[in-house]
């Protein structure tokens, strides 16, 4: 874990300089490692890391600018900060409101959980961040490698593929962790 977070910050760095958008993305990333291994070990996300970053990161996008191009479109012209605020909030209906919906709908069919409501929480940390557009791309490589992986994991380990609970947070947490180091944000 500390050399994990180790190489992350000293990455961050490397990209961002020593600036307050560097403090943001290390926030960011130590939240993310915390949240990954909680998840992996307990199958736990707290909410005290998942809406308390969120919490942060929206207290951090009136001085950082949260990423995204759909704030110039629905707001020329406007401030910088409410752009932030307006991407934020975007990144966070648009990762987690989807996703939500679908583990209700699942939960009524299958009369069972799919998605935990810690993984909505998730996203919502992760969309006020990383905005819409950063955001699905994180969800995208989160989905995309839990589903290899896991589906790899069940295989070796002769687990029931029906009632495995996937830890999808570590995985969300691992593609999110990418996000900043992939371009400048």
């Amino acid at each position: 874990v500390e050399l994990t977070t180790a190489i992350l910050f000293g990455a961050i760095t490397i990209r961002y300089g020593w600036t307050l958008a560097a403090f943001k993305w290390e926030l960011f990333e130590a939240l993310l490692i915390a949240l990954f291994w909680t998840d992996l070990e307990e199958r736990l996300l707290p909410d005290e890391l998942t809406l308390g970053g969120a919490l942060s990161g929206l207290i951090l996008a009136v001085f950082v600018r949260v990423p995204g191009e759909l704030s110039e479109v629905f707001l020329p012209g406007s401030k910088v900060v409410l752009q932030s605020l307006f991407n934020a909030g975007l990144g966070a209906m648009v990762l987690a409101g989807p996703i939500w919906i679908l583990g209700l709908i699942y939960a009524r069919v299958r009369r069972r959980e799919g998605v935990g409501l810690g993984d909505v929480k998730l996203l919502v940390f992760l969309g006020v961040f990383l905005g819409p557009e950063n955001g699905l791309l994180a969800l995208l490589i989160g989905a995309v490698s839990g589903s290899v992986l896991g589906i790899a994991y069940i295989w070796l380990t002769h687990k029931k593929a029906s009632t495995y609970e996937l830890p999808l947070g570590s995985f969300l947490c691992a593609g999110a962790a990418l996000a900043p180091l992939m371009k400048k944000l």
